[in-house]
């Protein structure tokens, strides 16, 4: 079973971040957020998810490839070079583009996630009784988009200011799982470093993508109530038929608004439900 949804932000006037699922030619989830800073990015996310989509579509159209695994970069450019041509067709500002991206899809036994930029990835597996939760976030909330290797300008100017002296560091990626205990220390890598990951399907229960806002719930305070906890609440999927994530967000963040805790930025989350035989 395969569902999405996405939630505006308090802070926000329009909603930037969008997910979208599909099935054919495999089982594909997507999300992408928006950077609030740019252009009409409410439009670009979804230009970025749709250009994702058809990517696979048309990468995997064929059944000699249906077996083959396209790349981290190559699946990226691809991608990020539809949604230019299509974001020219509408004379959009190609910044429109600055989203993360997050890609989770099938191929025959294997599940491959793809990640180009922030965001958080939840992986129930089978044989563990916990979520695994990893989330990348970069320093001054500046990821690396897709949309920066359009423009080579670009692309140096986030160098630059990014990167400082201090040998290209990008981010932390946090591991942990629901009770809060940590599997790893904070890593540091390279800005451009590829995130991705596989797994044989066989040992996932479900596997959840989402946008940083699920970080970002507060109090009346302004103080940041994450938790590990808050993930474990907002994967209790108690039923997987039918639009199962839209009904689970929902209710997540209702239940959160009686407690006074409200997601600041938007969130988006699609989830891949195996279903045993």
């Amino acid at each position: 079973m395969i569902d999405s949804a996405f939630s505006i932000g308090a802070m926000h006037q329009i909603c930037e971040d969008y997910a979208i699922t599909g099935m054919y030619p495999l089982p594909y989830l997507i999300i992408c957020d928006g950077c609030s800073g740019s252009p009409q990015t409410d439009v670009g996310a979804r230009i970025l998810a749709h250009a994702a989509a058809n990517t696979l579509g048309v990468l995997y159209a064929s059944p000699e490839v249906n077996d083959q695994v396209v790349g981290y970069e190559e699946f990226g450019l691809e991608t990020i070079q539809r949604a230019a041509r299509a974001t020219q067709r509408l004379h959009l500002h190609l910044h429109c583009l600055d989203a993360t991206l997050i890609v989770c899809f099938v191929v025959k036994d294997t599940v491959i996630i793809y990640m180009y930029g922030d965001g958080v990835v939840v992986i129930k597996q089978r044989e563990l009784n916990a979520l695994l939760s990893f989330e990348t976030q970069y320093d001054n909330n500046r990821p690396f988009y897709l949309s920066y290797r359009l423009n080579e300008g670009r692309y140096n100017e986030y160098y630059s200011t990014i990167v400082g002296e201090e040998n290209g560091i990008k981010n932390k990626q946090e591991i942990s799982n629901v009770i809060g205990e940590p599997l790893d220390a904070n890593v540091r890598v390279a800005f451009n470093e590829p995130w991705q990951t596989s797994m044989p399907i066989e040992e996932v229960e479900f596997i959840a993508i989402g946008s940083d806002g699920i970080t970002q719930m507060t109090n009346k305070a302004g103080i940041f109530q994450y938790t590990p906890d808050e993930i474990q609440q907002l994967c209790a999927f108690k039923v997987t038929k039918g639009q199962f994530v839209k009904r689970r967000l929902k209710r997540f963040l209702e239940t959160r608004k009686r407690q006074e805790i409200t997601n600041r930025d938007d969130i988006s989350l699609a989830v891949l439900y195996c279903q045993e035989d």
